[in-house]
This record gives C-alpha cells, structure tokens and sequence, in this order.
C-alpha cells in the first residue's frame, strides 16, 4: 500500500471566506485612500475599486493602480495607503471557516 505524498486543495471560498476577505480589504484600501487624500466619495471609490478588480481578476495586484489611474487620481503616497491597508486587513480575514478543521 501506497503512503499519502501530499494533498492539494483550494483556499478561497473553501476553507476561507475570499469573498468577505475580498469586500473588506477594499472598504479598508478605499478608506485609507481617502484618508490619505483622494477626493472621492467613499462609497462610489469602493464600488468602482471593486469594478477595477472583477475586470482585472480577484486575486490582481494592479487594481489599486489601475483604479487611481483610471480615475485621474494616481498619486504614490494614495496608492501606498490603499496597498498597506489592503494588506492589513487581508490577513486579518485569511481564517478558515468555523467548521474547518485543523490540519
């Protein structure tokens, strides 16, 4: 009998909640632009961020960028903001779902 070599298996949405993780990244990254000067409405600037990540692909690194510059709002000390935030709070949702277990 052959032994077990490795298991493979998909993160997002299967033992973790991408999507949630996904929408609260961006409110976090869209407030910390805000904060860090972009004059935009927050709740329009969420939508549209959230618009620039379907269009590029969920897991695209470039959203944050191709949003500001999609919007005439490039700016390096806005783009790191939204960056570190986002990053923040990804790892603050990156967490099993309750019922996982523990491997």
């Amino acid at each position: 009998m052959q032994k077990i070599r490795a298991v493979f298996f998909d993160l997002d949405n299967t033992l973790i909640d991408f999507m949630q993780m996904k929408e609260e990244s961006c409110r976090a990254a869209t407030q910390a632009m805000i904060g860090a000067g972009l004059k935009m409405d927050q709740k329009e600037a969420f939508c549209k961020l959230v618009e620039t990540c379907y269009k590029l692909g969920l897991e695209s690194d470039f959203a944050c960028t191709q949003f500001l510059k999609e919007n005439n709002k490039f700016d390096p000390k806005i783009l790191a903001a939204a960056i570190n935030k986002y990053q923040e709070t990804k790892a603050d949702y990156v967490k099993p779902y309750q019922n996982v277990k523990s491997v």
